[in-house]
C-alpha cells in the first residue's frame, strides 16, 4: 500500500474543533460502530490501566486482521477516544493508541483525512512524550502520513491553526480537569497534567519557526497571555520548566516583537523569581532563555545589580549537571550590564558565592575546569574598568594559588584548579601598574615559599607511621610548585638572571632558588633520608633546568671528595630522584657527571646479589650512561647474575625484573654476555625447575636483542611449540607468544620446514604433534612451497618401518584376516620389534607419525603430485597397523600398552589413519581408467604400485607378506571402483607372464594377494582353475613333516574361497582323496604344526558340500580330532591356540548345519554330542590373557554355538553346571552372557528337581553355593572412575548377573521353598548390599535418580531383561537396564527384605528419590501383579467341599483394592483389602466391611490375623485370603441351623449357643427368648422338656464366641 495515502492536493482548510481533553467528555455513541469494536471500545472507557490495554490490543487486532478498510465509524469514535488515550498515565496506554492510529491510518488511507484535525493535537503532542516508547509511536504515525519533504512542509502549513488550538486548550486545562479526583492519586494527577503541559509547549516552541509573522497573531497572543504559562517557571517538574524556558527562547529568537509588549512579566518570571527557584535540572535552559532576553531586551534587568539577582541561583552551581551550566553562565556574564551602582561593590560577595559552588559536594569534579575558567574571566571582567585592591586580590585571587600548592582546609573552597587556571589569574593581577599590588604580590610569594621551606623542614621522621604519606604530599607539592615555576619562566631569554623583582617571573625565581637551597641543606643534614627534598631538586631539574644551572646546586647534592655520602644516597629513598637530577645534567657536566655515576655504582656493588638489585635498578633506570656502564666489569657480572636469577621459576626478587628491562632497554650489558645467556635459555626451556613458567627472560632478549640468534633457533622454536601442546592453558598461552615473536621475526616459512623435518624424523614425549605439523604444512604449501619440501624422507621411513616388518605376525591374525593361513608363512623374520622403539606421546612410533603426517596432508593434493614411494609406504603402514590394532598389539606402530582410556583414543587414531589410507587409495584406483579393459601394461599411478608391490613379495618374509597385503587392498580398491576386469586369455596372460600361480617360496605370496584380492571375480580364470586342480592332486603325496605341505594347504583354502560352496572346478573324487589324506594327517597329530592344523580344519571346512554324500571313517575321525584339538588348547600358548580352535570350530557347526548328510557323518556326531558339549564349555573356561579382535571373534563364536547346547546334557552333568558358575566372573563379556544364557536355561530345570526331592524328603531347600558365593562377593564402587563405571566393570556385571539368576530360581519355586530361599538371603544380608549399590549406581543416594522415560525405559524393560538384546546398547544402558529389573524382582520377590532395608534407611535423600521412584514406575506395576494374582487364584480355588462354600473375590483396579466374602445364610461375611500408592513398601490395609457369625472380638482377630499374614508373608495377598477363609470355615465347623428360625445365623449376627440337655439341639439366645415370651413356657421347642436359659450356655465344647 503507499504510504500518505491523502493524494497530491496537499492538506486543506477544516472546520471540525479537536476533541475534549477532559475527563468529563461525554462518552462517544457505539451504535453504528461494528460488533467486534464494541467491547473493546466500552473496556477503554474504563478505569483500569491493563483492561485499558487489552482493549486497545483488541482493537488493533481487530482492524489488521479485517480484509476490508476500517468502518467510518470506528474512526469517528477513535477520534473522540484519542485525545484521552494519548495522555493516560499508563505508558503501554499511551503507545498503543498511537499505534493503534498509525493501523487506522494504514487501512483507511484518504478517507482519514476528513477526521485528521481531531487527532493531529494528540497525535504531534505525542511525538514530544517524555517516554521515547511513547514518542517512537506517534512518530511511526508521522513517518507513514509525512513520508516525503513536501508532505511535512504542507502538514506543517495546513495544521498550524489546529495545533495552536489544541495547545491553547491543553494549557488551560488544570489537573482536576484532566483527572477524577476520586479515582486518580494527587502524584497521577499532576503527572499527567504536567505531561500536557509539557508536550504542548514543546509543540508550540517547535511550531514557532514555521509560522509567518502575519499568521495566526489571536492564537499565539492567546497562548502567551494564558495565565497557566508564566506560573511554569515555578513548577516542581524540571520538564515542565525546562519547556517553559526552551519556548521563551524560542520566541525571542523567532518572534520577539511579539513578546515585547510581555517583557513586564518576562522579568519577572526569568529575572525575578526564577533565580530565587530550584532550578535543578533546568537552569542551563533558563541561563539560555536569560542569555537570549538579555541580548534583545537588556532593560528587563531593571535597576537592581544583575549580580545580587543572579547570586542565589549561582551559589547553588550546576548541582549535579554538566560543565555547561558554565559555559552558559560565562556567556550570560558576557552581556550582562554593569551598568548598575552597586555592581562593583556585590562582586567580592557574589564571587566567593561561585567558588563556594565550584567547590561543593554536588559539583562534578570534571566541571572544574570550566567552572574555574567562568571564574576568572568574571574576575577578569570586575576588575576590567579599574585597578584592583590588594585586599580584593587577597580575597579573591591569592588563595587559588595558595591551595594549589600547600593545600589546607583553610583554602578548600579554592580546590580543583590547575596551572592554566593559576596562569590566568596572576595574569589578571596588574603587577607592573601598582605599586601596592606589586608589593602583595612578593609578599604573596615569599609566605608560599617560606611555608614550603618549614614543611620540608619539618616532615616527620622515618620511625613515624606517617612518614611514608607525608614525604610523598611534600614531594607532590614540590612537583607543583615547579610546574608553576616552568610556567612562569617559559619563553624568558636563557640569559635572563631573575635577580630581583623587575617582574613576576623573577620573583619567583627568586623564591625557588631559596626554596631548593633549604631543600638541598635538609637532604645534607637529615642524611638523605627525607626524600620529599631529593623530589624538589628532581622536579627542579627537570622542570626548570635553567634556573638550576646557575647555581652550584648539583655539585652540593653529589660531594665527590665524600664517598661516606654516596653510600648514604645508594640506601635512601631520596636515590631515585637524585639519579634523576645527575642525568638532567649528564649532557652539560659529562665528566662530573661520569666520576659521580661510576662512584654510585661502587657503592651499590658494594652490598651485592640481590641485596644491591634494587640500587643498581635505580641507576640504570636513570638511564646510565652506556660509556659508564661499558668500563664497569663488576657491574657486568652483576647484571649477568640478575639476568641468572631472572630466568629461574621463582625470581629472588620482583625488583630483577625490572632490573633486567632497565638493562637492556639501555643497553648496560654487553653483547657477548647477552648471547651467552640467549643460549642458555634457550638450552634449557621446558626444564622442570630451571625456567620461569612464563618465558619472561627469554621474550626479553627477543623483543629487545633478536640480533643474538643469528641463525634461526629452530631447536627453540621447536621446544615452544611442544610447550604448547603439553603445558597448562596458561603456560600455554605464555609459549605461544613467544613462538609467534621467533616465527615473525625470523620467518614461518622456513622455520616450519626445518621444524617439520625435524619433528618427523624423531619421536620424543616432547614431539610436536601431527595436527600441528600438518595444520603448518598446509599453510606454508599454500604460500607456494614445493610438496617434496614438506613430504618425509621416504629413506628414513623406509629403514624406520622396516624394523616392524621384522616382526613376525602374530597367528591370531588368520582368524581375522582374508589372507588367513598366509599368516602362517611368514616366518623368516629377524626377531620381534625392539621395545626401544621412539614414541612420541601418543605412543606413536618413527613411520607412524610419518604416515598419519603423509595421510592428512595428502587429502587435498591432486594425485599427479604424489609421489609414488612414499604411497607404497603409506599403503604398507596401514595394513600393519591395521593387524597392530587387530590383536591390539602393544609394541606395535602404535604403542597400546596404556590405560583403557588412552588405549581407547590410540586405537581411534589409529581407524582414522586407515579411513584416510582406504580414501588415498581410491583416489589411485579411480585414476586407473585403462584398468576396465584388462589393460594392465600401463604406467599409472596405480600400476606402477603393483609392480613395486610384486617385486617385494618374493620371499617368505613378513615384509613380503605385508607387501602382499597391500596389493590385496590395491586390487580390491580397483575392483571397489571400476569392477572386475574383462576375463578372458589378456588376463590369464597376465598371470603367466607373471608366473605366480603356484605353491612356491617365491610366488605364494604374490599369489594370495591375486585370489584375495579378485576373489570371485577370478572364478572364471584358467589359470586359477589350473592351479586348484594342480594343488588339490598335490596334496594327496604331502606329508605333514614336510615344508611345502603348509605351502599348499594355505593357497588350496585361498584358493577355494574364489568358488562357491558344491561348484568348485574339481572332481569330487579328488576331494575325496583330499579328504582321506587330511583324516590319515590327523593320526599324526604330533607331526603336526599348529598352522598346518587350523588349515587342515579349513581344507575340509571348505570340501564340505562336496564330499557330504561321501561315506567313510572321515566324519567320526574329523570330530575326534576337533575334540583332540579342544582338550589341547587348554595346555597351549594363548597366541597359537585360537588360530585353531576357531577353525574346528566352525567345521563342527558346519557338519551340523548340513541339510543332508551322510548316515555316518550323522551317526559321528550323535555319538559325540555330550562329549562337545563338554568340550564347548571347557573352552569357555581358558583363560583371557589376551584381548583382541581375534579372541573376540573366537569367543563370540564359541557362545553362539554353547547356546545351542541341548537342556539335557547341562541338568545331567551337575559338575558341568557347577562350573558355569565360575564363568560368571569371567574377564570375557561374551563368556559372562554364555554363562549366564546356559544357567538362565538350566537352573530353573535343576532347581525343580531337587525342590521335588527337597519336599519328598522334607529337607531345607537351598540355592546352590557357587551362586550364593556369587551375591556374596560385592564389588566395591569406590575403586572406579565414573568412566571406567560407565563402561559397566565386569565384576559388577557378574554379581549383578548373579541375582538374577538367584531371581530365576525363585520363579518357580512354590511358596514354601521360595521362604526358605528368603531366610538364607536374610541370613547372610545380601539384599542390603545390592540395594545400595544398586542406587548409588542409579543416582538414588545423590538425589538425581535416574530417569526412566527419558533413558526410554518402558513398563517392558522394568518387568524383563534380555541379555542378547542389552548388548545393542551402551554398556551404561545395559547395566541400568539390568539394575531396574532386579529392582523390580527385588520387590516382587522379597518385598519384605526390601521394606525392612528401606525402613533403616538414614539418607533422607535417598529416601525421597526412592519414593517418587517408587510411585512413578513400581508401584504400578506391582499392584497390577499384586491385583492379577488376585484374580488367577480366585478363579483357580479348589471346588468347595459339602458343608463348605467358595470365597467370593472382587477386584477394584480403580480403587486398587480387593474385596472377598464369605456367604453364611444368604449373608456375606466380607472384608476389603486396601493397597496403598507405595505397595509394596507400604502396608496392605484390611478393614472388616461385614461381619457375620461371629461376634466383634473374634472377628477383629481374624482381621488383624488376615493382615499379618499378607504382612509376614512377603506381602502375599492371596495368602492372606486364604487365611481369612479358614477362619470363617474353621468357625462355622459344627454348627446347624437353629430348630426356630431355620437359620443358622441370628438377627444378632450368632450362631446357635443354646443347647438343650435333653435333646442337644442348639438354638439362638435370641430365638429361645422368644420362643419362651409366646409360649409362656422355659420348655425345648422340640423335646418339651426344660431348658435353663441363665444357666451355662452348654456344655463344654460346645458353641463360642
Amino acid at each position: 500500500m503507499k504510504k500518505g495515502g491523502f493524494g497530491s492536493g496537499g492538506f486543506g482548510a477544516f472546520s471540525s474543533s479537536t476533541a475534549s481533553l477532559s475527563y468529563v467528555a461525554p462518552p462517544p455513541d457505539l451504535s453504528s460502530v461494528p460488533q467486534d469494536f464494541v467491547v473493546p471500545f466500552k473496556n477503554l472507557l474504563k478505569r483500569d490501566s491493563t483492561t485499558k490495554s487489552k482493549a486497545l490490543e483488541e482493537i488493533i487486532a481487530c482492524v489488521k486482521k479485517s480484509d476490508q478498510p476500517v468502518d467510518d465509524a470506528v474512526i469517528d469514535v477513535w477520534a473522540q477516544l484519542y485525545p484521552r488515550a494519548a495522555i493516560d498515565n499508563n505508558r503501554r496506554v499511551r503507545e498503543l493508541s498511537h499505534n493503534l492510529l498509525l493501523e487506522l491510518v494504514k487501512s483507511a488511507k484518504k478517507r482519514i483525512e476528513k477526521t485528521l484535525p481531531k487527532l493531529v493535537g494528540p497525535w504531534v503532542a505525542g511525538t514530544f512524550d517524555k517516554d521515547k516508547g511513547v514518542a517512537r509511536a506517534a512518530l511511526q504515525v508521522s513517518a507513514h502520513i509525512l513520508d516525503s519533504d513536501q508532505k511535512k512542509a504542507k502538514f506543517w502549513i495546513a495544521f498550524q491553526g489546529k495545533l495552536l488550538e489544541y495547545a491553547n486548550e491543553a494549557i488551560r486545562e488544570t489537573s482536576d480537569s484532566l483527572s477524577d479526583e476520586r479515582t486518580t492519586s494527587k502524584e497521577d494527577m499532576e503527572a499527567k497534567y504536567y505531561r500536557v503541559l509539557g508536550s504542548s509547549m514543546a509543540m508550540v516552541q517547535h511550531l514557532l519557526p514555521t509560522i509567518k509573522d502575519d499568521q495566526y497573531p489571536d492564537e499565539l497572543k492567546r497562548f502567551f497571555d494564558a495565565d497557566t504559562l508564566w506560573t511554569l517557571a515555578a513548577s516542581d517538574d524540571t520538564s515542565v520548566r525546562r519547556a517553559f524556558y526552551q519556548l521563551v527562547a524560542s520566541y525571542l529568537d523567532n518572534k520577539p516583537s511579539l513578546l515585547e509588549p510581555k517583557l513586564k512579566d518576562v522579568g519577572k518570571v526569568l529575572v525575578a523569581e526564577s533565580p530565587k527557584k530550584d532550578q535543578r535540572g533546568s537552569a542551563v535552559d533558563l541561563f539560555k532563555a536569560l542569555i537570549s532576553v538579555t541580548k534583545r531586551f537588556p532593560k528587563v534587568w531593571g535597576s537592581k545589580s544583575p549580580l545580587d539577582r543572579l547570586r542565589p541561583l549561582v551559589q547553588k552551581g550546576s548541582q549535579g549537571g554538566s560543565d555547561e551550566y558554565w559555559a552558559e553562565l560565562d556567556q550570560l556574564f558576557a552581556i550582562l550590564p554593569t551598568s548598575s551602582p552597586d555592581y562593583a561593590a556585590n562582586a567580592s560577595a557574589f564571587l566567593k558565592s561561585m567558588r563556594t559552588a565550584i567547590t561543593s559536594r554536588e559539583e562534578r569534579r570534571q566541571n572544574a575546569p570550566s567552572a574555574w575558567a567562568c571564574y576568572l574571566n568574571t574576575v577578569d571582567r570586575i576588575t576590567a574598568g579599574s585597578t584592583p585592591s590588594p585586599e580584593f586580590l587577597q580575597e579573591n585571587l591569592y588563595p587559588l594559588t595558595r591551595e594549589y600548592l600547600l593545600p589546607s582546609t583553610e583554602t578548600s573552597p579554592w580546590a580543583y584548579a590547575q596551572p592554566p587556571h593559576l596562569f590566568k589569574a596572576w595574569r589578571i593581577v596588574p603587577y607592573t601598574t601598582s605599586e601596592e599590588v606589586r608589593t602583595s604580590a612578593k609578599e604573596e610569594w615569599q609566605k608560599l615559599g617560606d611555608g614550603f621551606a618549614t614543611g620540608l623542614s619539618s616532615s616527620l621522621p622515618e620511625v613515624d607511621p606517617d612518614y611514608e604519606k607525608s614525604q610523598l604530599e611534600l614531594a607532590a607539592q614540590g612537583e607543583r610548585w615547579f610546574t608553576l615555576v616552568q610556567g612562569f619562566l617559559r619563553g624568558a631569554p636563557s640569559q635572563q638572571s631573575f635577580d630581583g623583582d623587575a617582574d613576576l617571573p623573577s620573583v619567583v625565581a627568586s623564591t625557588s632558588t631559596k626554596l631548593l637551597e633549604s631543600a638541598q641543606d635538609l637532604l645534607s643534614r637529615r642524611n638523605y633520608k627525607p626524600f620529599c627534598a631529593a623530589a624538589v631538586l628532581k622536579a627542579a631539574f627537570t622542570k626548570a633546568p635553567g634556573l638550576c644551572s646557575k647555581t652550584d646546586l648539583i655539585n652540593k647534592v653529589f660531594p665527590l671528595d665524600d664517598q661516606e655520602a654516596f653510600d648514604k644516597i645508594v640506601v635512601s629513598r631520596s636515590l631515585p630522584y637524585l639519579a634523576s637530577c645527575l642525568a638532567a645534567v649528564t649532557q652539560d657536566q659529562p665528566d662530573f657527571s661520569e666520576k659521580v655515576w661510576a662512584q654510585l655504582i661502587d657503592a651499590a656493588l658494594s652490598r651485592g646479589f640481590p641485596s644491591g638489585a634494587p640500587i643498581v635498578k635505580e641507576l640504570v633506570s636513570v638511564p646510565l650512561p652506556q660509556a659508564v656502564a661499558q668500563k664497569s666489569e663488576s657491574l657486568q657480572s652483576f647484571i649477568v647474575e640478575a639476568w641468572q636469577d631472572f630466568a629461574k621459576e621463582e625470581p629472588s626478587s620482583s625488583v630483577v625484573e625490572q632490573l633486567c628491562r632497565a638493562s637492556i632497554s639501555h643497553a648496560i650489558v654487553d653483547d657477548n654476555a647477552l648471547q651467552s645467556l640467549a643460549s642458555s635459555f634457550a638450552q634449557d626451556i621446558g626444564v622442570a625447575g630451571k625456567y620461569d613458567p612464563e618465558f619472561k627472560a627469554l621474550d626479553l632478549l627477543l623483543r629487545n636483542k633478536s640480533a643474538l640468534f643469528t641463525d634461526a633457533p629452530v631447536d627453540l622454536f621447536t621446544k615452544l611449540l611442544s610447550l604448547e601442546e603439553t603445558a597448562d592453558s596458561e603456560r600455554a598461552t605464555k609459549a605461544a607468544a613467544t613462538r609467534s615473536l621467533i616465527q615473525k621475526q625470523y620467518g614461518g616459512d622456513k622455520l616450519w620446514l626445518e621444524v617439520i623435518r625435524r619433528s618427523l624424523a624423531d619421536a620424543e614425549p616432547s614431539s610436536l604433534d601431527i595436527d600441528t605439523l600438518v595444520r603448518h604444512a598446509k599453510d606454508i604449501l599454500s604460500s607456494g612451497v614445493p610438496l617434496a619440501d614438506i613430504l618425509p624422507s621416504a629413506k628414513t621411513w623406509n629403514t624406520e618401518l622396516y624394523s616392524f616388518l621384522r616382526d613376525i605376525p602374530d597367528p591370531s591374525l588368520s582368524i581375522t584376516s582374508s589372507f588367513g593361513g598366509a599368516y602362517f608363512l611368514a616366518t623368516e623374520g629377524e626377531g620381534s620389534t625392539p621395545t626401544t622403539q621412539k614414541r612420541d606421546r601418543q605412543g606413536r612410533s618413527i613411520p607412524a607419525r610419518m604416515a598419519v603426517y603423509t595421510t592428512q596432508l595428502l587429502t587435498d593434493v591432486d594425485l599427479e603430485n604424489l609421489p609414488a614411494d612414499l604411497l607404497e609406504l603409506i599403503f604398507l603402514t596401514a595394513v600393519l597397523a591395521n593387524d597392530d590394532l587387530t590383536v591390539m598389539k602393544e609394541n606395535g606402530l602404535w604403542s597400546l600398552r596404556a590405560a583403557e582410556d588412552t588405549r581407547t583414543e590410540r586405537s581411534d587414531e589409529i581407524q582414522s589413519f586407515l579411513d584416510l589410507g582406504t580414501a588415498l587409495l581410491a583416489r589411485v584406483a579411480g585414476a586407473s581408467a585403462s584398468w576396465k579393459d584388462g589393460d594392465l601394461s600401463g604406467t599409472s599411478l596405480a600400476e606402477r604400485l603393483i609392480q613395486s608391490l610384486l617385486q617385494q613379495a618374493v620371499d617368505l618374509s613378513s615384509r613380503a607378506l605385508y607387501a602382499s597385503k597391500a596389493l590385496t587392498e590395491l586390487f580390491q580398491a580397483l575392483v571397489s571402483v571400476h569392477g572386475y576386469p574383462v576375463p578372458g586369455a589378456k588376463f590369464d596372460e597376465w598371470f603367466n607372464k607373471l608366473g605366480i600361480m603356484k605353491a612356491t617360496p617365491q610366488t605364494v605370496f604374490a599369489a594370495i594377494a591375486f585370489l584375495t584380492g579378485f576373489d570371485e571375480g577370478l572364478a572364471s580364470s584358467r589359470a586359477v582353475a589350473n592351479l586348484y586342480n594342480r594343488l588339490v592332486s598335490d596334496i594327496v603325496g604331502c606329508f605333514p613333516s614336510s615344508p611345502k605341505t603348509l605351502h599348499n594347504v594355505v593357497l588350496l583354502n585361498i584358493c577355494l574361497s574364489v568358488y562357491p560352496p558344491a561348484k568348485t572346478p574339481v572332481e569330487q573324487r579328488k576331494l575325496v582323496f583330499a579328504l582321506k589324506q587330511f583324516t590319515t594327517w590327523v593320526q599324526t597329530s604330533d607331526e603336526m604344526t599348529f598352522g598346518l592344523t587350523a588349515e587342515v580344519c579349513k581344507g575340509i571346512h571348505r570340501i564340505l558340500p562336496n564330499v557330504a554324500q561321501v561315506y567313510g571313517p572321515y566324519w567320526r575321525e574329523a570330530v575326534d580330532y576337533c575334540l583332540l584339538l579342544w582338550e589341547k588348547a587348554r595346555n597351549d600358548t594363548p597366541q597359537r591356540w585360537p588360530a585353531y580352535v576357531l577353525p574346528s570350530i566352525r567345521l563342527i557347526s558346519a557338519m551340523e548345519a548340513l541339510e543332508d548328510p551322510n548316515d555316518d557323518l550323522v551317526e559321528a556326531l550323535e555319538e559325540t554330542a555330550l562329549d562337545r558339549s563338554k568340550a564347548l564349555i571347557r573352552l569357555l573356561e581358558l583363560p583371557h590373557d589376551v584381548v583382541n579382535t581375534a579372541r573376540q571373534i573366537l569367543d563370540e563364536t564359541i557362545c553362539r554355538v554353547v547356546q545351542k547346547i541341548p537342556l539335557k546334557h547341562l541338568t545331567s552333568e551337575k559338575d558341568l553346571l557347577a562350573n558355569l558358575y565360575g564363568l560368571l566372573s569371567s574377564g570375557s563379556r561374551d563368556v559372562q552372557t554364555a554363562a549366564f544364557g546356559l544357567l538362565h536355561r538350566a537352573l530353573p530345570a535343576q532347581q525343580e528337581e531337587e525342590v521335588l526331592e527337597t519336599l519328598l524328603e522334607e529337607k531345607v531347600a537351598k540355592l546352590p553355593d557357587e551362586l550364593l558365593s556369587l551375591i556374596q562377593s560385592v564389588p566395591a564402587l569406590e575403586k572406579y572412575t565414573d568412566e571406567e563405571l560407565a563402561g559397566f566393570p565386569m565384576d559388577i556385571r557378574s554379581y549383578l548377573l548373579g541375582w538374577h539368576l538367584v531371581f530365576d530360581a525363585y520363579n518357580q519355586a512354590p511358596l514354601q521353598v521360595r521362604k526358605q530361599y528368603t531366610e538364607s538371603i536374610k541370613a547372610d544380608n545380601s539384599l542390603n548390599a545390592l540395594l545400595e549399590l544398586m542406587f548409588d549406581v542409579l543416582g538414588h543416594s545423590t538425589g538425581q535418580a535416574l530417569n526412566l522415560d527419558k533413558n526410554t525405559f518402558s513398563v517392558d524393560h522394568i518387568r524383563s531383561y534380555d541379555i542378547s538384546q542389552s548388548e545393542e546398547g551402551s554398556p551404561e544402558r545395559d547395566m541400568q537396564w539390568l539394575l531396574v529389573h532386579l529392582f523390580y524382582l527385588s520387590l516382587k520377590f522379597l518385598p519384605g527384605l526390601v521394606k525392612s532395608w528401606y525402613l533403616d534407611l538414614r539418607s533422607k535423600q535417598t529416601k525421597i528419590a526412592l519414593d517418587s521412584w517408587m510411585a512413578k514406575y513400581y508401584a504400578p506395576l506391582l499392584i497390577s501383579d499384586a491385583l492379577d494374582e488376585v484374580n488367577d487364584w480366585a478363579s483357580s480355588q479348589e471346588a468347595p467341599q459339602e458343608d463348605e462354600k467358595e470365597l467370593r473375590v472382587r477386584v477394584n483396579r480403580t480403587a486398587k483394592e480387593v474385596s472377598a466374602g464369605y456367604e453364611i445364610d444368604e449373608e456375606f461375611a466380607s472384608i476389603a483389602i486396601k493397597i496403598p500408592a507405595g505397595y509394596p513398601l507400604e502396608s496392605v490395609e484390611v478393614i472388616g466391611e461385614n461381619r457375620v457369625a461371629v461376634n466383634e472380638k473374634k472377628w477383629q482377630s481374624w482381621v488383624r490375623a488376615t493382615q499379618g499374614v499378607i504382612t509376614f508373608a512377603n506381602g502375599s495377598i492371596t495368602d492372606g485370603l486364604a487365611a481369612f477363609r479358614r477362619n470363617i470355615i474353621g468357625a462355622l465347623k459344627g454348627h446347624t441351623e437353629c430348630p426356630i428360625c431355620y437359620a443358622v445365623v441370628s438377627a444378632d449376627k450368632k450362631l446357635p449357643d443354646k443347647r438343650c440337655g435333653t435333646c442337644n439341639n442348639l438354638f439362638h439366645r435370641l430365638c429361645l427368648y422368644k420362643w419362651f415370651q409366646n409360649s409362656n413356657k422355659n420348655t425345648c421347642p422340640l423335646c418339651r422338656n426344660p431348658i435353663d436359659y441363665l444357666g451355662s450356655s452348654t456344655r463344654r465344647g460346645g458353641g463360642g464366641d
